[in-house]
């Protein structure tokens, strides 16, 4: 391509990202204002830019080093391989095995084990549940398929709302998602891409940045076969990929639910692990955001609360560098990073046992405390997030109706973490009755996903981050006598690690037994790894 039109073609790439950024912009907007029809036809237009972009973006190659632009090449905006510093590519291009399992009395490993296991499985079954009604914004919609749920199921009916376990609208059957065409049983966009993960993890027995890129696109490239949905951020990530973009430059400019909901399979490789030694817990990627107090702050929960006993002197992989790496192969923003290591943080205090009220209590304090490892991997939004936790917090014994209609029901941050954690701390505020004990019932889990689901919008991100929850909360304990809870490195450990989870829900969700076996082989190297 002669200078002068390549020059001319790499402004255009600019001006269509930033035209798509303007559409999904407005496309939010008008679902916000019930103008749900005038919101599809914005998202359709959002979709054609990015696609128009990643075709000619093919073709540009950097951007940036087209248009000899220094100021943008330092723009973590935009992807650029001018200036780039080789040595920040180094943590994503090695393996950062599985972690170990933290020891503790009373069979603690196994139990988090188990825990993990169910939180994988419930993640990504309460994923595929969602789908049905996935980015359905209409209420009213909603409440007519409810109604046909309800007659389906030959309940009463009356004028009275039921109790929320009662009947659902998971695995709705056929699906009617305004946005995509999936079969019944299949995982929402969301879901396929937390798998895309799920699986680099097994087969690589921790997280190797690059063979995650690898296997991202291999799973929706334009040579995968995928007949699916890509969204934003994939789309994003195939365009700087196919630019040969490495991570983290390979990520979108994006920091939307994503970054939480694929979050179950990381927290399952490396929570409830050892302290990792000074020298981890002090280096972050994002090395700007550090302090020195971060050397001083392990301890056994990520969240920087704790006493550090239980460090190891060999290096243990550490769960917020891992989420940090995985977070921007994808989602290459400091906002996607802050949110999900925030809920990697809550996720990683109930594998370890905890209520959900103290792990958001505990994630909360860890970020207004300005040290420790979660406070400098939020970096300068440590504060915003903190006030948003508090905000979960105050709407715990708040119908979740009510909450999600305060917090918002769509894609973006910050109600793409809130309001999975409202719920999840509803659902244990009514079951636990404030008791100190972390174990909730089964219904719990089928109760917690059915409310996700119910307040449509974003609900399979929702649901899917409920349902790790809910998976962790609902698991059987090692001190139960729980058999499978004491295999936490085979297949037959984490299928006693489900008995929480309704079995019907998992007989209709099509790659259960998959998902399961890669569980069972990210357990299986954290046996290893001890």
């Amino acid at each position: 391509m002669p200078a002068a039109e390549l020059e001319e073609a790499a402004q255009r790439v600019r001006q269509l990202e930033a035209a798509a950024i303007a559409a999904h912009e407005r496309a939010q907007a008008l679902n916000k204002e019930g103008r749900f029809q005038e919101a599809q036809a914005a998202y359709a237009e959002m979709h054609a830019l990015e696609d128009q972009a990643s075709e000619l973006a093919a073709r540009v190659g950097c951007v940036a080093c087209v248009l000899g632009d220094d100021d943008a090449a330092q723009d973590p905006a935009e992807a650029s391989l001018c200036n780039l510093d080789m040595d920040s590519l180094e943590p994503y291009s090695r393996l950062h095995p599985a972690a170990p399992w933290a020891q503790g009395p009373g069979g603690a490993a196994a139990a988090a084990a188990a825990r993990a296991a169910a939180a994988v499985v419930g993640s990504a079954v309460a994923d595929a549940a969602a789908m049905g009604v996935h980015w359905v914004y209409d209420l009213s919609q909603l409440e007519v398929l409810e109604a046909e749920r309800r007659a389906e199921a030959a309940a009463a009916s009356t004028s009275a709302p039921a109790h929320p376990s009662d009947f659902g609208l998971e695995f709705l059957d056929p699906p009617r998602s305004p946005f995509y065409s999936y079969a019944s049983g299949r995982n929402s966009p969301y879901g396929e891409q937390t798998l895309a993960l799920l699986r680099s993890l097994a087969e690589q027995g921790g997280l190797h940045a690059g063979a995650y890129a690898d296997t991202f696109e291999a799973a929706f490239g334009p040579d995968s076969g995928f007949d699916g949905y890509r969204d934003v951020s994939t789309k994003g990530f195939l365009r700087n990929y196919a630019r040969a973009m490495p991570p983290p430059l390979s990520g979108a400019n994006d920091a939307q639910a994503n970054a939480i909901a694929r979050l179950a399979p990381l927290v399952a490789a490396f929570g409830a692990a050892p302290a990792p030694t000074a020298a981890t817990a002090a280096t972050a990627t994002n090395s700007s955001t550090a302090t020195a107090a971060d050397a001083d702050a392990g301890a056994p929960s990520v969240s920087g609360s704790g006493s550090g006993e239980g460090a190891e002197e060999e290096e243990v992989s550490d769960l917020l560098e891992c989420v940090e790496l995985a977070t921007r192969v994808t989602q290459n923003t400091d906002a996607a990073v802050a949110w999900a290591c925030a809920g990697a943080a809550v996720l990683d205090s109930l594998l370890r046992g905890g209520t959900a009220a103290a792990a958001v209590e505990g994630a909360a304090a860890a970020l207004e405390s300005g040290a420790g490892p979660l406070a400098a991997r939020c970096g300068p939004l440590a504060p915003e997030l903190a006030a948003h936790l508090r905000s979960c917090l105050a709407l715990a014994a708040t119908p979740v109706p009510e909450a999600v209609a305060k917090l918002g029901r769509n894609c973006h941050m910050p109600n793409a973490l809130q309001t999975p954690l409202q719920v999840v701390l509803y659902v244990e505020h009514h079951h636990a009755q404030a008791q100190a004990q972390a174990r909730l019932p089964p219904a719990a889990y089928v109760e917690g996903v059915r409310l996700a689901i119910r307040e449509g919008g974003c609900c399979a991100s929702r649901a899917a981050y409920v349902g790790a929850c809910l998976g962790a909360l609902c698991a059987p304990s090692h001190s139960e006598g729980e058999e499978g809870a004491q295999k936490e490195g085979e297949k037959e450990g984490v299928a006693g690690a489900l008995v929480a989870l309704p079995q019907s829900w998992i007989a209709r969700y099509g790659a259960a037994e998959q998902v399961t076996a890669w569980a069972g082989a990210i357990l299986a190297a954290r046996a290893r790894a001890e």
